[in-house]
Parts: C-alpha cells; structure tokens; sequence
C-alpha cells in the first residue's frame, strides 16, 4: 500500500502535468490560427500571456516534483522546512 503522503505528491504532480499539457495546446491552437486577419491582433496578445502562465505552471510542476522526491526520502534545496514536513508525512 502507498502511504498516503506519497499518493498526495504524485496526485498533485499529474494535476500540474495535465494542466501544462492543456495550456499548451491552447498555444498551439493560438499559433495555427495566428494568420486569419480578423483574430491577429488577439492572438498576439494571447501568446506572451500563455507562455508565461505556461512557465510559471512548470515551475509549480517542478516543486511539485521536489516534494514527490522528499516524501519517498530524498533531499531538495528548494524546499522550505514546513513543505519537507509535509512531503514526509509529518
């Protein structure tokens, strides 16, 4: 059986990856239909914003990844205390 702590951190990591995976199709969406005239202007204002939101999921994806890490037993920097605790299940 997977103690719970450890399901919790793989549970919220697929979350994160799933969510990435949707905004970048989004993106992908945006740059095919990127030449109609009529949606250009919107569509290039859209891009840098997914983009950013993209990259500011990936990084919670790769805490998310630290903390899966941390609660089957290994190390990360980029943790706080309060977030190792609770990776371990304490």
């Amino acid at each position: 059986m997977i103690p719970r702590n450890q399901r919790d951190n793989y549970e919220r990591t697929s979350e994160l990856l799933h969510e990435a995976r949707v905004m970048l199709t989004a993106l992908e969406l945006v740059d095919d239909n990127a030449p109609e005239r009529e949606s250009l202007d919107r569509c290039a204002q859209a891009v840098p914003a997914l983009i950013r939101m993209l990259e500011i999921k990936l990084d919670q994806i790769d805490k998310s990844h630290s903390i899966e890490w941390v609660g089957l037993g290994g190390n990360s920097n980029g943790l706080t205390d309060e977030e190792i605790k609770t990776a371990r299940g304490e």
